[in-house]
Parts: C-alpha cells; structure tokens; sequence
C-alpha cells in the first residue's frame, strides 16, 4: 500500500497533469480564436480595399433604374451650362436659365435633386430672379 505522502504526490502529479491539459486546450482555443479574429480582419481589410463593383458573394448586382441614368445625364449637362453660364452675357444667361429649367423639369418629383440643383444654380449666379 502506498504511503500518504506517495498518495499526496501521485494526486498532487494528477492535478497538474489535468491543469496542464486544460491549459493546453485553453490555448488551442485561444490560438483558433485568434486565428478567426485575424481571418475577420483580413476580411474587413479586403473589403475596404476592393473595388465597389467586385462583387465577392456571387450575388446578383441591382441594375440602376432608367430615371435614375436619366437622372445623371441631366446633372452633367446641368453642370456643363452652369460653367458656361460664368462667362455668358445676359442673353446667353437667359437661354442657359432656360436650358436648366427645362432639364430639371422631368425630375421635380425629387425635391433632393431639385434643391441641390437650384443651389449650384445660385451659386454659379444664375438664379431665376437674376433675370
């Protein structure tokens, strides 16, 4: 039979053994936790860093709408005649203001566009009560 003090060493030899394998588990998930922390960040990194367009979950893109398209072409050539608009004389004023009027009609709908519009408009000092 063993003696106590034998006793009290084998448990005391068990306990670590059994603290050693926690331990050692404990670090495994610590490293497979670090690891999905990494991948994560990896991740948001690449997603930063690609390109709007790339399209990395196979889903399909919604299309812009025809008025929306529209929408931006009217800005385009709104903003074209505005930068014409700095150097006109009064006629070629009125016809610009008139030009802009008739761009922005189609889209009054949108008091968003409308607005900002008519703020670039006013900046660029041709305003509809310029005239």
């Amino acid at each position: 039979m063993l003696e106590e003090k034998d006793q009290w060493e084998l448990s005391t030899q068990q306990l670590a053994l059994k603290c050693a394998k926690e331990v050692l588990a404990l670090q495994y998930r610590l490293a497979r936790f670090e690891d999905d922390c990494i991948t994560s960040l990896e991740a948001i990194k690449e997603a930063i860093e690609r390109p709007k367009d790339y399209n990395v979950w196979q889903v399909p893109i919604p299309k812009r709408s025809k008025h929306w398209h529209d929408m931006m072409d009217v800005a385009k050539q709104y903003y074209r005649l505005l930068e014409m608009g700095k150097d006109a004389d009064e006629d070629e004023k009125k016809k610009i203001r008139d030009k802009l009027d008739e761009l922005v009609a189609p889209f009054s709908d949108d008091p968003g566009f409308h607005a900002f519009l008519a703020m670039e408009r006013c900046a660029a000092g041709l305003d509809k009560e310029s005239d």
